[in-house]
């Protein structure tokens, strides 16, 4: 689902400043470096949102465990749509780099999402029940696609943090070498 989104992260312009970072170690174990940081925060994150979707579905909405395990199916599907926006930069914000200007993530966002749609809405039977899938109304893909679409946020808030951990660092290594 998310292959043509990653392909096109590739296509990505190079941040300005690329040259002027350090490079990771790299005989470090990556889940010791920030990259590994990364993607254990992000990993959590994303759990959590399917976690409470799940909860709400369930517990609060009452809606079958089979319409249930298919929202979760969407949104974790449609949050990583989402959240490649989010990978475009580890420290800089989206609107920073322009929402929409990777024209060919944009394409590949539609078209995954376009794919998506198909899947869950094609009325093959041996495909819904091979992925446990069913039928969704219009309330529940709104739900899907506000869950989904959380990523962004908490993400964006989160590189605030990073930004003002680096400029506190950067200034504290400023200060040691005066």
């Amino acid at each position: 689902s998310d292959t043509a989104v990653a392909l096109a992260l590739g296509a990505e312009k190079a941040e300005k400043d690329i040259m002027n970072k350090k490079p990771e170690n790299n005989k470090k174990n990556i889940f010791l470096s920030k990259t590994g940081f990364n993607i254990l925060y992000m990993s959590v994150v994303q759990s959590i949102i399917i976690l409470v979707l799940y909860f709400l579905s369930v517990y609060i909405w009452g809606f079958s465990n089979l319409v249930t395990t298919t929202m979760c199916f969407i949104t974790l599907v449609c949050m990583e749509l989402f959240h490649a926006y989010n990978l475009r930069s580890e420290e800089k914000s989206i609107f920073e780099l322009g929402v929409f200007s990777n024209k060919l993530l944009n394409y590949a966002f539609i078209a995954s999402f376009i794919l998506t749609t198909i899947v869950v809405l094609a009325p093959i039977n041996f495909l819904h029940q091979a992925l446990n899938i069913t039928f969704l109304n219009t309330t529940q893909w709104a739900i899907c696609i506000g869950f989904s679409f959380l990523i962004i946020p908490i993400v964006e808030i989160f590189k605030v943090f990073i930004r003002m951990y680096e400029k506190r660092k950067y200034k504290t290594k400023a200060l040691k070498n005066i």
